[in-house]
């Protein structure tokens, strides 16, 4: 895949000019570390005398070249045309409507969307679901939460006319992407029934205190307790898993425990089943072999990008390079590690999803 990096933005100029001279480029994609992000205000000015459009997010990290980066930005050129438009998250009575009208100026023939959104937006959900509700299965999503891990929420995703907060960016384009999605975790619970919640966080589990439920079932799997490694620790290892029709699990991150409520990265609704999952190097590995292949599929396309979840590289630490290798196959990769993934593949709903891999070639 053809890209740019920049560690810094003093070789920007030359960057600009070199895009320049490639008259197949008609659009870009964007992606900055969240410790470069003071220098996207000036990143977005420069490139905007490309008259191309573009859009991006500021993500914990970056994949450039096979390699993780906690520094740097990351240019993709693409050879089709992409219109971005911005979703404002703060009212939620009104992302209905800011959807169904970008839904009716899009391009005829566009059948596939990137989305960046904040990662700490709490009507995410509500997005997602305008837009498939406008725009239906046949459409390619695909995309994820941008942000940081300090969990502050920052400014996080832009375009060509600036940089937003609790906000999401759409990209359309005429373009076909194949993509594979998977995670690896798997049920060592029974399922539980969410009954009450505030936000994004569970306040109980068949009507019992869900910390308590939760606390209870990991410690007795782990064979560990939560006062003796801190509860994020252990909890990277034991995440929620929501059961959908047919079987397929989505993954749930709890990252803390506030307020003897559990806090979850993406909403639960009341009245979801979930099961408490567990995984390990092999399992998540597995899942990683089995989106790459869903991707690749016997397709020849060259260029293969991948929207992972940082929780995975926290769980892995130096071990994510063999998710790299596997992602990769005999090709270039490049890709953001994300706070929340998004991704359909034209034949289930559009979902937002947790710890997993979410892989694209074209």
């Amino acid at each position: 895949m053809s890209s740019y990096y920049l560690n810094s933005l003093s070789d920007l100029k030359k960057t600009i000019q070199s895009i320049q001279n490639d008259a197949l480029i008609q659009s870009l994609m964007v992606c900055v570390t969240d410790k470069s992000c003071d220098s996207v205000i000036t990143l977005i000015d420069e490139l905007n005398t490309l008259d191309l459009p573009f859009f991006g997010g500021i993500f914990p990290e970056i994949i450039v070249e096979n390699q993780r980066k906690q520094e740097g930005f990351l240019i993709i050129p693409f050879h089709f045309k992409v219109d971005n438009y911005v979703v404002k998250l703060e009212d939620e009575a009104e992302i209905g409507n800011q959807v169904e009208f970008i839904c009716d100026n899009i391009g005829q023939n566009a059948n596939t969307t990137w989305i960046y959104v904040d990662c700490f937006s709490n009507n995410k959900t509500i997005l997602t679901e305008s837009l498939y509700q406008n725009l239906g299965y046949t459409f390619t999503y695909v995309g994820g939460g941008a942000g940081s891990l300090s969990f502050e929420q920052i400014p996080a995703v832009f375009n060509n006319t600036g940089i937003y907060k609790n906000a999401a960016v759409l990209a359309f384009a005429d373009t076909h992407l194949s993509l594979g999605v998977a995670h690896g975790w798997s049920p060592i619970s029974d399922k539980l029934k969410v009954t009450k919640t505030n936000g994004n966080n569970i306040i109980s589990f068949d009507w019992k205190p869900a910390v308590e439920v939760y606390t209870s079932i990991v410690e007795k799997h782990a064979k560990s307790k939560f006062d003796n490694k801190g509860f994020f620790e252990l909890a990277k290892s034991y995440p929620l898993g929501m059961v959908k029709v047919g079987g397929d699990i989505i993954v749930r991150d709890p990252i803390m425990i506030k307020d003897n409520e559990l806090v979850i990265v993406d909403r639960v609704n009341e009245g979801e089943f979930v099961q408490i999952l567990n995984g390990d190097m092999n399992s998540l590995l597995a899942g990683a072999k089995n989106a790459q292949f869903l991707a690749h599929g016997y397709q020849n396309n060259k260029n293969v990008f991948c929207i992972d979840c940082i929780s995975r590289v926290l769980y892995m630490n130096d071990d994510f390079q063999k998710e790299i290798d596997i992602i990769k196959g005999n090709q270039t990769l490049n890709g953001v590690l994300t706070i929340g993934e998004i991704a359909n593949n034209s034949q289930t709903f559009l979902e937002i999803y947790n710890k997993t891999t979410v892989v694209i070639t074209w």
